[in-house]
């Protein structure tokens, strides 16, 4: 009778044993599978301070009279930031659904210019076109008025007038110009029309429309006074034998070299 006791105690201590083994390579297995699905994967838990790896998007939503999300960091180290975005090559680092201004959020340069470059009067960057319109015109007196009454100048066959034209920018130096009369063709510096004005670096480019009564003998409009910011445009008139209007105008471009 005693020696059947033993035993029986005996094999449920061995029993017991196996149990609590069996029980604690469960925990250390599954414990170990837990922390390795940790943080990755549609539902896994957000580990601070570790890699979470998912495919699927997350989303905080809520209703607060209050920021949703708020990220501090108190360090005062020199790379220290409150977020760092990541996106591959041409790809935008973050999209938004709303043109309301945010307050104290400021861009640097604007389609990779600095903001003095964008003012006017500022620099024109490198390989940069300006483009605008010009228009002069005035009344030329006939030949035969007596010069003291009509002030200003003028020969016997011309009168002349002038216009300013101001590229709003100024240029590393002063450019070399062509001009492009209404029936001639475009040039390799200045190879656009007045209804699509271009210029190669380092040129203006005036291009004629429209002309009238201007002196044959003048290469008009033609440029003066030409400088890093802008020019005059001088057309010539002819004088006949009433008050003749003559006038021109067109469009320009500038580069910058």
């Amino acid at each position: 009778m005693f020696r059947s006791t033993v035993r029986k105690v005996m094999w449920v201590g061995r029993a017991t044993v196996f149990l609590v083994g069996l029980a604690m390579i469960v925990a250390v297995v599954l414990g170990v599978a837990t922390a390795a699905l940790a943080g990755t994967g549609v539902g896994a838990t957000f580990n601070l301070g570790s890699l979470n790896t998912v495919d699927q998007i997350s989303r905080l939503v809520g209703s607060t009279d209050n920021p949703m999300l708020r990220v501090a960091n108190n360090s005062t180290g020199t790379h220290a930031t409150a977020l760092d975005l990541k996106v591959d090559p041409g790809r935008a680092p973050m999209r938004v659904d709303s043109s309301t201004q945010v307050a104290n959020l400021n861009a640097d340069k604007v389609d990779g210019q600095e903001a003095e470059t964008l003012l006017p009067g500022g620099d024109l960057p490198s390989g940069r076109t300006v483009r605008g319109n010009y228009s002069i015109y005035n009344v030329a007196p006939p030949k035969n008025t007596p010069t003291d009454e009509i002030p200003g100048p003028l020969s016997e066959d011309i009168w002349w007038t002038s216009d300013s034209i101001s590229f709003g920018y100024r240029l590393p130096s002063a450019p070399s110009v062509e001009v492009i009369q209404k029936d001639a063709s475009s040039t390799q510096n200045c190879p656009g029309t007045a209804d699509s004005p271009e210029a190669a670096p380092g040129y203006l480019c005036v291009y004629e429309e429209y002309s009238s009564h201007l002196y044959a003998d003048s290469s008009y409009p033609e440029a003066r006074n030409v400088s890093r910011s802008g020019a005059h445009l001088v057309a010539f008139g002819e004088r006949l034998t009433i008050d003749t209007l003559f006038d021109t105008w067109g469009t320009w471009a500038v580069t910058a070299p």
